[in-house]
């Protein structure tokens, strides 16, 4: 359970494909693009691979005609997924993979 409780966007990139299916049909199309716009490129590689070809171009292309954003609207958007994250993980929706002991 602690670990579901840090859980963040980032965390997006080690998830199984199942489970990064079952987030992208959760997470609202522009918070997903906003918070992707502030993120590393792992993150979206990690998502645009379990989209169709077409659908991975189209998100591509959507952050790229983008622009800038406010630093406070991507880090809401990645709240906000995050938030999404956790809940779906909490719900036993996404099977997260467990941390290896250090």
């Amino acid at each position: 359970r602690l670990r579901v409780r840090n859980l963040a966007f980032e965390d997006l990139a080690r998830l199984s494909e199942a489970g990064r299916k079952t987030f992208l049909r959760n997470i609202g199309a522009r918070t997903l693009l906003h918070a992707l716009k502030g993120s590393d490129g792992r993150v979206l590689d990690a998502l645009t691979a379990v989209m169709s070809p077409t659908a991975a171009r189209r998100m591509r292309d959507d952050l790229d005609t983008l622009g800038a954003l406010p630093v406070t609207a991507i880090q809401a958007a990645q709240d906000d997924a995050g938030a999404t994250l956790r809940r779906l993980a909490a719900e036993g929706a996404i099977p997260f993979p467990q941390e290896e002991a250090a």
